[in-house]
Order: C-alpha cells, then sequence, then structure tokens
C-alpha cells in the first residue's frame, strides 16, 4: 500500500500543466475511439482491426492515426485518393480531450479538491 501511495504522490508531483496535457491526450483517444464506435457499430463491423480510408480501403499509416494531429498531418484528405475525411474526427477527439481536461482542472482548482485526499490518504505511521 506505501508503494502505491508513494506513486501516487509521484504522480501528483508532476506539473499540473504537463497532468492535464496528458489527460487532454488520454480524452481524445478515447474520442479517437468514440468515432470508431460511432462509424464502425452500426455497420456491424469489427471494432478493433486497423483504420483505413472510407473510400479507397486504403490501410491508414500510425501518423494519420494519431488524435487530432493526423487529420492535419494529411491535411484532411486521404493520401492515396484525396478524397476528404470529416472534420468530425478531429472535432470529437478535440472535444472530449478538452472535457477529460477541464474537469481534471475543474475538481482540483475550482472545487477545492485533491485527487491524493480523495483516492487514497497517505499511509499512517506504526506507533
Amino acid at each position: 500500500a506505501y508503494y502505491q501511495w508513494m506513486l501516487w504522490q509521484g504522480l501528483l508531483d508532476t506539473p499540473p500543466a504537463l497532468r492535464i496535457l496528458w489527460l487532454f491526450g488520454f480524452g481524445a483517444c478515447v474520442g479517437s475511439f468514440i468515432n470508431v464506435c460511432v462509424e464502425r457499430l452500426p455497420q456491424r463491423k469489427a471494432l478493433f482491426g486497423r483504420s483505413h480510408c472510407d473510400h479507397c480501403g486504403r490501410k491508414l499509416h500510425w501518423y494519420e492515426n494519431v488524435p487530432v494531429l493526423g487529420w492535419f498531418i494529411v491535411r484532411g484528405r486521404c493520401g492515396e485518393c484525396a478524397q476528404s475525411v470529416s472534420f468530425r474526427y478531429p472535432l470529437i477527439e478535440t472535444v472530449v480531450g478538452s472535457a477529460f481536461a477541464l474537469l481534471y482542472w475543474w475538481e482540483t482548482q475550482q472545487l477545492g479538491l485533491f485527487p491524493s485526499t480523495i483516492l487514497m490518504p497517505p499511509p499512517q505511521a506504526d506507533v
């Protein structure tokens, strides 16, 4: 339990801006998965598999799958067929990433709650 507390304390020692940036990135990944679910579930396609262009079927490179940035790297177009890729993808990733970051900021700054006191109190010294 002490090692878990030390790990948590180490996370709290990370600068707040870096924690917010990490949470934005994590939230953008969740947003990317939401995009996959919205696209594939109605068509009864598998959720796990390589992403591809909806028009020509070309499999995307790893850097094209980076949440938010991938869309800007390819300038919103497929590298093979040059068809446009919907702006919905980076929009949802940005909104969900921002929600994760803003929720963390709100909980820790505005409401005065600190994760270390809520989730895991420091260990008690043996007397």
